[in-house]
């Protein structure tokens, strides 16, 4: 959700919001009761009021427990925050997909249904209460229902209709719950067998029987959820994996798993990959399937969940295959990982509009879904709406619903791989179908396990000759060293830089070339005979290749861009001086900002300092400035704007009063991030104080002033000698004590 990247340089495997604010949860250890999960979000919620802020809680967990139409406390919970403007909640759909733990049907009117559950062979688990099942099994309305639970052995335990019972016998102990629920006044019936001291369920087939006292019929749904005998499964007869969601909330977003990446090399430089069929881009086959059980179209929509790559605890045991390149990430997957992609993408969505509710948010999310041959027709059951497309749900929040962003993706399954070498090229054919003008944003490349280490790879944007190869170059070359290049996996280049402007429904080119590297730079294909659209040079002569290059160029809309203007701009004091803050949705030739100043009475506008901008980028960035310690009285501030080529734009004003000194406080001295991240402090009072920088693990790493302080002085100091990461320093005179974090950045 809010990765920045930078446990490694440069910045790698960064997350959706990377500037975003965090407010952390612990909700419970190793399971997440009820209680604390409703406190969490209340706990969310105030912090956000208090702050003035949107907020997106993000909930990666969940359960087969309960009713699976939206009804429970969590559920409700969920949708009445999610009710409120600047307030929306993230499920994770469940990763039940593959499991067959469901059954559905109906009992008919004064008739019995059985459920039988086939225990297998096992050698029990240590210790009472580990060898278990248990079946929660809702019907579709009120109605009159007797449970009577058969063990292999013939022993029968019964629950007549308002009752709950726990009953212990020579087949372990029994728990049978029959009641309506308060939530949705439908019938439940929970049972549960397990071993107790000395007494361990009998393999065999157990069998529930259900027998409806009612004059109508009743539709029902049942799921296994625990279900351990030694290891081993029991078969719940006839179950399917339908209805296997996990979190159902009516005003919550619920988010399935697809598969983004299926290989990769890890910290050691070994490659693996998942068993199975390659499927990069498809499903993930654990991800739980809709809808609910009330009949509402969910999931609402799939994300990246399989194969991602994120942060890893010190404390968290990883398997070596898992720990990736620099040691500070591990790769897993899981419609945990999905949601919060979700997560990330509304936080970007609430920076443009902190006013977004649920019903808005989940209306520009799955309005702007992609489907593909991967999702089939949407909406479905695994994929809701289809794939996260958070450029075009953000195009249209800002009124440009014509933007437009594509992935042109012509390549099958990646099984096999071919070599380039220096000088080399390989080229894929490729049109798109915005409607109007586009540019190439960037592309996405597959290499295989074996690279050059060395030079760089250079992509270009050519026309087509008229006999479907390259012909004379768009623009210019954006080249990627090839030390940065990551093996076995997708790789990402940002070739806004390369200015390529496209016509609608005309053939290009894409084209890499080897520069100056050594040995062979595989790359990998789907082997599979395609349309002629991929070519590879050989002998200077474009030739082509009977499969699909994994090389995928990414093309937006180039008449009706995202706002590249300014969008956010701020001013608040900070002890003597003025700490600005600004924010761009995206930047052309950004040379950078001039920060500028004018005292009240004052005509001209004085230069406060230079902030380097960041070129040509389609992200959003968030800059901030500390200015020097000025006197008392009132300041307008502004931002010229300035262009490689000279030309200048300014910011709107914003106005602030400077107090006088004599307060405690501590600020940042200078731009954030920084390879020696600098500060200022006054003091309230002539006297000792303290300024001291901690690391994340709350570990002293530097004393910057230890000593009398003048009243009214500014004084600065620097955390040199440190390693790249977010550090917190500290003030403390007297009773009084103020605190700020810096980011050091080699």
């Amino acid at each position: 959700a809010a990765g920045n990247g930078a446990s490694l340089s440069p910045a790698r495997n960064v997350g959706m919001a990377p500037e975003a604010q965090l407010v952390v949860v612990k909700a419970g250890n190793g399971s997440f009761s009820t209680s604390n999960i409703l406190n969490g979000m209340a706990y969310c919620d105030a912090v956000a009021t208090a702050e003035g802020k949107p907020i997106v809680v993000n909930m990666s967990l969940g359960s087969q427990f309960g009713a699976h139409d939206g009804t429970d406390s969590k559920s409700v919970a969920a949708s009445d925050f999610g009710a409120n403007p600047g307030r929306v909640v993230v499920f994770s759909a469940g990763n039940a997909g593959a499991d067959s733990i469901h059954v559905s049907g109906a009992t008919p009117a004064a008739g019995t249904t059985s459920f039988e559950f086939v225990v297998p062979t096992y050698t029990p688990n240590p210790g009472p209460y580990n060898d278990e099942l248990t079946f929660d099994l809702w019907f579709d309305g009120p109605g009159g229902v007797t449970a009577r639970l058969i063990t292999p052995t013939g022993l029968t335990y019964t629950q007549t209709a308002g009752g709950q019972s726990v009953q212990s016998g020579a087949d372990g102990e029994v728990y049978l719950f029959n009641f309506l629920d308060p939530g949705n006044g439908h019938r439940r019936i929970y049972v549960n067998f397990a071993d107790s001291t000395g007494k361990q369920p009998p393999a065999g087939t157990w069998r529930l029987e259900v027998t409806n006292n009612d004059a109508a019929g009743m539709g029902y749904h049942g799921w296994i959820l625990d279900n351990n005998f030694g290891g081993r499964l029991a078969k719940l007869t006839g179950s399917d994996p339908f209805y296997t969601l996990s979190n159902t909330a009516q005003g919550a977003i619920t988010v399935a798993s697809y598969a983004h990446r299926w290989r990769w090399c890890n910290a050691s430089g070994s490659c693996y990959n998942y068993t199975g069929v390659e499927a990069s881009d498809g499903i993930s086959g654990f991800s739980s399937w809709g809808p609910t059980r009330d009949g509402r179209a969910l999931p609402h929509l799939a994300a990246p969940g399989h194969g991602m790559i994120s942060t890893l605890s010190s404390d968290a045991p990883v398997a070596a295959s898992r720990l990736m390149p620099g040691g500070q990430h591990q790769l897993i997957q899981g419609t945990s990982m999905a949601s919060p992609v979700v997560a990330g993408a509304i936080a970007l969505l609430m920076q443009e509009d902190p006013t977004l509710d649920y019903a808005r948010t989940v209306a520009l999310l799955q309005g702007a879904a992609d489907a593909d041959l991967f999702t089939g027709a949407v909406p479905n059951d695994r994929w809701g709406a289809g794939k996260l497309d958070a450029y075009e749900a953000m195009a249209d929040l800002v009124g440009s619903p014509a933007t437009g962003f594509q992935v042109r993706s012509y390549n099958g399954n990646l099984l096999s791989s071919d070599a380039i070498t220096n000088g080399q090229a390989l080229s894929v054919r490729f049109e798109h179908s915005l409607g109007v003008n586009g540019r190439v944003l960037g592309v996405l490349f597959h290499p295989s396990t074996t690279v050059s280490s060395v030079g760089t790879l250079e992509f270009g944007i050519f026309n087509d000759d008229g006999t479907g190869k390259p012909g004379t170059q768009i623009g210019s070359n954006v080249s990627l060293s090839a030390a940065d290049m990551q093996r076995f996996t997708w790789n990402y280049l940002d070739l806004s830089a390369a200015a390529a402007d496209l016509s609608d429904g005309t053939s290009y080119h894409i084209v890499l070339r080897a520069a100056g590297t050594s040995g062979n730079t595989f790359i990998r294909h789907d082997n599979t005979a395609g349309a002629g659209r991929s070519l590879k040079e050989v002998g200077g002569t474009w030739t082509a290749v009977p499969f699909d290059w994994g090389v995928r160029p990414i093309v937006v809309s180039a008449g009706i861009p995202l706002p590249v203007e300014l969008v956010q701009f701020d001013a608040v004091r900070s002890g003597t001086g003025v700490a600005l803050s600004w924010i761009t949705a995206s930047e052309t030739n950004n040379a950078g900002f001039h920060v500028e100043a004018q005292p009240k009475g004052v005509q001209a506008w004085q230069n406060l300092g230079f902030v380097e901008g960041r070129g040509t980028r389609a992200e959003a960035s968030r800059y901030s400035f500390t200015a020097p310690t000025l006197e008392a009285g009132s300041y307008r501030f502004r931002l010229r704007q300035v262009d490689f080529d000279g030309t200048e734009s300014f910011s709107e004003e914003v106005e602030l009063t400077v107090e006088a000194a004599h307060v405690l406080s501590l600020a940042l001295d200078g731009p954030q991030p920084s390879p020696s991240a600098a500060v200022r402090f006054t003091v309230p009072r002539t006297g000792e104080a303290r300024v001291e920088a901690y690391d994340a693990l709350g570990r002293r790493v530097a004393v910057l002033f230890a000593g009398e302080a003048e009243a009214g002085r500014v004084y600065r100091g620097a955390l040199d000698g440190v390693a790249s990461g977010v550090y917190m320093v500290r003030i403390v005179q007297g009773g009084q004590q103020q605190t700020t974090s810096v980011v050091v950045a080699h």
